[in-house]
């Protein structure tokens, strides 16, 4: 028997208000400040400009930023989108707690629902910074609950239609939602063939906004030929690899519902989800068949699918979870221990996420892409780096009109660099490029390529055990901020993935400055017996007092064994220097 907690006198009006409010607030005080990197500065940038983000464009997403961005009178342009998704997601809770309510749970288990879903991990981390999937959670929530308003004859059925095809226009992945859904709205009141034909009409409508694609692609691109791959989501296929999946069987299945999907709403929640499941059976069949449908589909499809953050694809399946968890709740048979449960998971969820999304939402991005622009890079120049830090700078570029004078990119090749260097023209980037054989100069975050053969003053042969030969050196005699080093390697046998460092030590052998990392390109991609440029900057952060520094150079492993050389020892001295 369903069990009700001690009812509030709420209006349900009053109350969707309250939760909504809640939301936004705990959202907006945890917002990412301003600026971010990557996708999030990538979205700051396209709504507000009208661009075309990645594939597959997300034109919806574009438009109402736009429009959002025109509406709010105040903050900066990326704090709104920043804004915005903690709107969404806040609308998407206070839809969650009417999606329960309307399959007959009380008002405390809607908010246990709407609390647990909005405290977990990746829900939260997408409600406070620019980024598509607080908005396609908003029309998968609302697609499910204009279903049941369908099931309780209160909307047309072509509105599942409209929403069904804006929720997969907006987010390819809605589409392992889409069938169950479908089960749900049909499986007692079947639409008649004029239903069905307009709400596949008002599917097809909701595709429109990609005409936007043609009308905002650059000159130099087919903008038809850009909507077919938009459309198609093509792109996005690289990264599906079911066969991978399959040879990686049980450990897969570990690494993604065991690490990923199960710990978000608790494991506590999870068996309460199972629970929820068996009473939702018995009391609804077609809800629990969309609700544990969904989420396996989502599971399997994240099974086979391979990205860094595979964890934000599954936030379908924590919606229908959160809603599982609700009817777990409402049918224990211990109120008090169901609400003690609801209270305890979210407690626990922000007590675990508060500090990782406080940690992450600072200004520090910011101010690092502000700094970086603010460099006296050489007006026209070719800027290269990473996605994430040079998407920060194409934001203050496009929306703050700093350094209009400048290319970004990410994509630049080799010969391109050396075209682009031999025309006259300037080239920067964020990391050096050592396989250009060129040599490289220091400014601030940013290395200066220049149109001259890289030259290593001393010619060495020092082996390492495991094969690797250090043939050739290029080391300051004096330096102040930081320590520029070149360095020639070689290998006679494979390596696997090796950190290589070098630590500058005192007078007294004291470590006082280091830098570890992998070379570019790492060790484990080096061809036999072919030399191979290693080029880094050490920071001497604190200035260091004047006087005699030694240079060491070394090799760990992932398990942080180091490397021995030949005669026997772990490092070897490159040299020694001064600083001023």
């Amino acid at each position: 028997m369903m069990q009700n907690p001690k009812p509030i006198k709420f209006d349900r009006n009053v109350s969707a208000l309250l939760l909504f409010g809640v939301a936004l607030l705990l959202y907006n005080l945890t917002l990412l400040p301003g600026l971010g990197g990557g996708d999030t500065a990538e979205f700051q940038r396209v709504g507000p400009t009208l661009e075309i983000a990645h594939s597959t464009g997300y034109p919806l997403y574009s438009i109402v930023t736009w429009l959002w961005s025109k509406v709010l009178p105040f903050g900066s342009v990326a704090w709104r989108i920043n804004l915005f998704s903690a709107f969404a997601a806040a609308l998407s809770l206070t839809i969650v707690a009417q999606i329960a309510l309307k399959l007959g749970l009380a008002q405390g288990w809607a908010w246990a629902c709407a609390a647990i879903l909005g405290l977990s991990a990746t829900f939260w981390q997408q409600a406070t910074h620019a980024e598509i999937y607080a908005f396609a959670v908003l029309l998968q929530v609302g697609t499910i609950w204009l279903i049941l308003a369908w099931r309780q004859q209160q909307v047309a059925f072509c509105w599942l239609g409209l929403a069904a095809g804006l929720m997969l226009g907006h987010h390819r992945s809605s589409l392992f939602l889409l069938p169950w859904m479908l089960i749900a709205a049909c499986w007692q009141q079947r639409p008649t063939g004029r239903q069905i034909l307009l709400a596949i009409a008002a599917g097809l409508i909701s595709f429109v906004p990609y005409l936007y694609i043609v009308w905002r692609a650059p000159v130099w691109q087919n903008g038809w030929a850009v909507l077919t791959e938009y459309l198609l989501g093509s792109a996005g296929g690289a990264w599906f690899d079911p066969q991978r999946a399959a040879s990686q069987a049980w450990q897969r299945f570990v690494a993604v519902q065991g690490e990923l999907f199960g710990p978000q709403l608790t494991w506590l929640g999870f068996g309460l989800a199972c629970y929820g499941f068996w009473q939702c059976w018995r009391q609804q069949r077609p809800i629990a068949i969309m609700l544990a449908g969904s989420y396996c589909s989502i599971l399997g499809f994240c099974l086979a699918y391979f990205v860094d953050d595979l964890a934000v694809f599954g936030l379908g399946a924590y919606v229908m979870q959160a809603l599982l968890i609700g009817f777990g709740l409402a049918y224990l048979p211990w109120p008090r221990w169901s609400l003690a449960g609801a209270l305890a998971i979210s407690v626990w969820l922000a007590w675990q996420n508060l500090p990782h999304i406080q940690a992450s939402n600072t200004a520090e991005i910011e101010r690092l892409a502000r700094q970086r622009l603010a460099e006296p890079i050489a007006a026209q120049s070719l800027v290269i780096g990473d996605g994430w830090s040079i998407e920060s700078l194409r934001y203050l570029q496009a929306v703050e009109q700093q350094r209009p004078d400048l290319e970004f990119s990410f994509q630049a090749d080799q010969q391109r660099i050396r075209d682009q260097l031999a025309r006259g023209r300037q080239v920067y980037a964020l990391q050096a490029i050592p396989e250009l054989a060129l040599q490289h100069r220091k400014l601030g975050d940013w290395w200066q390529i220049e149109n001259k053969p890289l030259q290593f003053s001393q010619q060495l042969s020092v082996g390492w055990q495991n094969g690797i030969q250090l043939t050739g050196l290029e080391l300051p005699s004096h330096a102040q901020n930081q320590l520029l080093v070149a360095l020639r390697w070689q290998t006679a046998q494979p390596l696997p993935s090796l950190i290589r460092f070098i630590h500058v030590l005192d007078q007294a052998g004291n470590l006082v400055a280091q830098t570890d990392s992998p070379t570019n390109p790492t060790s484990q991609t080096w061809a036999l017996d072919q030399a191979q440029s290693d080029l880094l900057a050490v920071d001497l952060a604190a200035p260091l007092p004047a006087g005699r520094y030694t240079v060491i150079v070394g090799w760990y492993d992932l398990s942080g064994q180091r490397m021995q050389l030949e005669a026997g020892n772990d490092t070897y001295e490159l040299g020694q220097i001064v600083i001023d």
